[in-house]
């Protein structure tokens, strides 16, 4: 479908969870941010499922990326529970042939082929990407591969995307909240934040 104003892509996104659904069979976008990527805690919060960053195994693993000693300071009220499990997620802005505009978060098996593609040169701000899905839950598989597809974002897409990008900064949704602030989710409270503060 051709968006023909940013109208039609604020009438596509609108109401909807800002994550992009892959569905079954293909899936066509473009990547047009950079790849963020996040280690997380699953947990269950009252009747919800909620993902939070973990502060330790962020810092275990920026440190091993820099070369440098681990802040052995940095703690993790999840971790400290006892619930240990953590899972690597990364995250990009796309924008699928809708024209809907998300967060495409996924694990290694999406973003490494994706990588890949950016390595070689490939340009996946105008490159569709295919992905292809089959199967449900943990039998699902995927497939990436580059489609001979090109097509740069039209002004009306660029609006889309900067009005996302306002709402939703990827960087900010990748960095873990303060141990108070997570111990206050924890808890079904709301976080609290100081004017300059950092936190998602």
């Amino acid at each position: 479908m051709e968006i023909q104003n940013s109208k039609m892509i604020k009438e596509a996104s609108k109401g909807k969870s800002p994550f992009l659904k892959l569905e079954q069979g293909k899936n066509k976008l473009r990547i047009i941010s950079k790849i963020h990527g996040v280690k997380e805690h699953l947990i269950k919060i009252g009747e919800n499922q909620r993902m939070i960053a973990c502060p330790r195994a962020m810092e275990e693993w920026e440190a091993a990326e820099q070369e440098k000693a681990i802040d052995r300071s940095i703690k993790c009220p999840v971790c400290e529970s006892g619930n240990r499990n953590v899972r690597t997620q990364f995250l990009a802005i796309a924008i699928n042939e809708k024209g809907e505009i998300g967060v495409l978060k996924k694990g290694t098996t999406i973003f490494s082929p994706i990588a890949d593609l950016k390595e070689e040169g490939y340009d996946l701000a105008k490159t569709y990407v295919v992905i292809s899905r089959k199967g449900e839950a943990l039998d699902t598989e995927y497939t990436v591969i580059p489609s001979k597809e090109e097509k740069e974002l039209t002004p009306e897409e660029q609006d889309g995307v900067l009005a996302f990008t306002a709402d939703f900064n990827l960087e900010q949704r990748t960095k873990p909240m303060s141990y108070d602030n997570i111990v206050r989710k924890l808890k079904g409270e709301d976080p609290v934040f100081n004017d300059g503060d950092n936190e998602q």
